[in-house]
């Protein structure tokens, strides 16, 4: 018997929000870090927004290098390793 449609919303939306909170929560762990180093909350904020944006490009940009599948941005989207989608690193060949 099928489950009711209102569960598999309910439970996609709580996996999908459990998706964010682990990548909100690597994001804000590597905010404290950085302004714990450097004692200047205000440029580990703005370094933290950029990564945030910029992973994604950094990644692609870098993925011709064996050792780009070993960058943290790559690896942030949780989704693709639960729904079977495609990493973007999946077609790199391994390290000589």
């Amino acid at each position: 018997m099928d489950r009711n449609p209102a569960e598999n919303v309910i439970s996609h939306l709580i996996r999908v929000i459990g998706f964010i909170f682990i990548d909100m929560l690597m994001m804000i762990t590597i905010a404290f870090m950085i302004s714990t180093i450097f004692h200047n909350s205000a440029m580990s904020i703005g370094l933290v927004i950029f990564l945030r944006f910029a992973g994604s490009n950094i990644v692609t940009a870098l993925d011709q290098y064996g050792w780009a599948k070993y960058i943290l941005f790559a690896h942030l989207n949780l989704r693709q390793h639960s729904e079977g989608a495609s990493s973007l690193l999946l077609h790199l060949p391994s390290a000589p």
